[in-house]
């Protein structure tokens, strides 16, 4: 009886130890770290924290110096405040970005300690970036799309417009220019499509990557992070080339509303550009005009002009 319950302490002393390594096995995996701190505090303010959370680890230059100690939201953005090694040099344009932990699946907080003269002003708030990730990436395209085909369509109403008052000569180089138009569209969508096929499996890639990034933790891990970190530049830069593209869009949007009220004034036939484009006999007088006003010109260019003027007489 006695030996019974000494076997049963040490089978629950063993329980214990095992659940406190597995405690302390997940808590290093996802970048938390128990005791106090002894960095420096500082606020970073996002737009979004994209599942940020307590104890996520901070990197500088793909070095891991410090953790997320507190979330504080607001109305309309998230103040993260992060414990952060002392003796890091911080300039007035540093900035962080929320980036994706390769191997726990976490999020992370890198911090860009800039590259200005000046140091950062003590208690200044840090702005953060957010990163869009492949499926918000494909959605923009997505939008992006949407938008160019809303842009032909009315460049389709106003070549419809045009095609009611120009000569068969515009009309067939504007019909032209339609069809060039609907090649490039065709061609953009195609595009997109390609494009789109190859972030899903470059998404794939990554996942079937990750357990063997895992095993390679121990010897490869800075060579794996400062991959990751370019491939966050990569990530930035494409999102700088849609925003170029939605500003282009927006462009030609606002082109074809100009175009259209003009192109419905000269269909009205009212003004005197269109009396010119619809009126034979107005635009022969008009074309008679300037050919008697062309050889006036020239005839005072040859000859000049003869002016009598006669002073103190009368004729």
């Amino acid at each position: 009886m006695e030996e019974t319950r000494r076997q049963e302490y040490r089978v629950g002393l063993i329980t214990l130890v095992a659940l406190a390594l597995f405690l302390l096995g997940v808590t290093w995996g996802r970048g938390v770290r128990i005791g106090p701190g002894t960095g420096e505090l500082l606020r970073l303010r996002f737009p979004e924290v994209a599942g940020l959370e307590p104890g996520a680890p901070v990197f500088v230059a793909g070095v891991r110096r410090g953790s997320v100690v507190a979330l504080e939201p607001d109305s309309t953005s998230v103040v993260v405040v992060v414990q952060l090694e002392r003796g890091i040099a911080l300039r007035r344009d540093a900035f962080a970005r929320i980036g994706l932990q390769e191997l726990t699946g976490g999020r992370k907080v890198d911090l860009f300690p800039g590259t200005a003269a000046e140091p950062l002003p003590e208690g200044r708030e840090i702005p953060g970036r957010t990163t869009p990730d492949v499926a918000e990436l494909l959605g923009r395209l997505g939008e992006l799309s949407g938008q160019i085909q809303q842009a032909i369509s009315r460049l389709d109403t106003a070549a419809a417009a045009l095609t009611a008052i120009l000569t068969p000569e515009s009309r067939r180089a504007l019909q032209q220019s339609i069809q060039n138009v609907s090649v490039l569209s065709q061609r953009l969508r195609e595009f997109t499509e390609q494009h789109q096929a190859a972030l899903g499996q470059t998404a794939e890639n990554v996942a079937m990557l990750s357990a063997e990034l895992r095993q390679l933790l121990t010897t490869q891990r800075p060579v794996v992070e400062s991959t990751l970190q370019r491939l966050q530049y990569t990530s930035v830069a494409a999102e700088q080339t849609l925003g170029r593209a939605d500003s282009l869009v927006l462009e030609l949007r606002g082109a074809t509303q100009r175009l259209v009220p003009i192109l419905q004034e000269l269909q009205t036939g009212k003004s005197l550009a269109a009396r010119l484009l619809t009126d034979d006999t107005l635009a022969h007088q008009v074309d008679s005009t300037l050919v008697l006003l062309r050889e006036f010109v020239e005839q005072v260019r040859r000859y000049g002009i003869n002016v009598n003027v006669r002073l103190g007489t009368r004729p």
